[in-house]
């Protein structure tokens, strides 16, 4: 089974076991919801936890898992990621694209010059910004005006830079 990244352990909170998460995903409200069901990846094994709350701390998420009470339970885990199965992921419309999938993506220029892969993601709170190594390594912003296409099935994606990008 796989696993998708939410967030990650930043700190504790208080003494009652609260965590402080730096989360991963645009959809805060829905991952964190109450009941919901994430998994912690914790000493190479994923252990499953119930949300008993979370509220959001600009710019992090406080959660409460229900197996835990005290803060000598969770301290460990600081740093840890926080997942959710990838069949728990919602359906995007066709013009969406989950950042993970972004991830390793071969670029391509129009005429199918291969330029790079992307390997960071960067947001900037304006738009997502792609790092792309190839020959030499350079920023590439997630809109329209630059991407052409992308394939996720063959992960590729064809990108229209400007002159002096590359």
């Amino acid at each position: 089974m796989k696993y998708r990244t939410i967030g990650y352990v930043a700190n504790t909170h208080g003494i009652k076991g609260e965590l402080k998460i730096k989360p991963q995903t645009h959809f805060i409200n829905e991952r964190f919801a109450k009941e919901n069901k994430v998994y912690l990846e914790f000493d190479n094994r994923y252990l499953p936890l119930t949300i008993a709350y979370a509220r959001e701390k600009h710019p992090m998420i406080i959660a409460k898992f229900k197996e835990y009470d005290d803060i000598n339970q969770v301290e460990k885990w600081k740093g840890a990621r926080l997942c959710i199965h990838e069949d728990q992921l919602t359906p995007l419309s066709d013009d969406e694209i989950y950042y993970h999938d972004l991830m390793q993506m071969h670029v391509y220029d129009p005429n199918q010059a291969f330029l790079g892969e992307v390997v960071e993601l960067i947001e900037t709170g304006a738009q997502l910004v792609l790092r792309i190594r190839g020959e030499s390594e350079w920023l590439l912003p997630y809109t329209k005006a630059f991407v052409k296409d992308v394939d996720i099935l063959q992960k590729r994606l064809i990108v229209e830079p400007i002159e002096g990008m590359l």
